[in-house]
């Protein structure tokens, strides 16, 4: 008895669906009808459009240019470079990601860079200005 009911609601709504359908189908050849110089505008301008596509596909040059290969990204050569007496570097906040991430960061540098010096330090207070001018003159990078 369920079932039959399902059925019917179903075909019911089928039907409503394809009477709207049915309805707007009429409208649009009525409109296409009365209206014939835009129906026209609107396909030309569709085979315009597929035209102009096709068109620059074929007349746009389609050279391939290789891959664009970046250096190699080394921010401590400039420091290394520069005779400078300074032997710490220092990082701020102090948690475990940025200790775990300076850390990986000190290691690597370790093992390509004998002479880079690998102390490293937590500044308390962000603020550069604010540390004394030993400090300073210590800091050999700022993270």
């Amino acid at each position: 008895m369920d079932n039959l009911g399902d059925r019917k609601q179903r075909r019911n709504t089928f039907v409503k669906v394809f009477g709207e359908y049915k309805a707007l189908l009429i409208k649009m050849l009525l409109l296409t009808k009365r209206k014939r110089g835009q129906t026209i505008a609107e396909i030309l301008l569709a085979y315009l459009f597929l035209a102009l596509l096709l068109s620059m596909r074929y007349l746009l040059s389609r050279s391939y240019k290789p891959p664009l290969q970046i250096p190699s990204f080394h921010p401590y050569e400039p420091m290394l470079l520069n005779s400078t007496r300074a032997n710490m570097t220092y990082y701020f906040p102090d948690n475990p990601c940025t200790t775990a991430i300076v850390t990986n960061a000190m290691n690597k540098i370790a093992e390509k860079l004998t002479d880079f010096p690998n102390n490293v330090e937590i500044i308390p207070d962000p603020m550069i200005s604010s540390l004394p001018q030993s400090t300073i003159e210590s800091i050999y990078a700022y993270i």
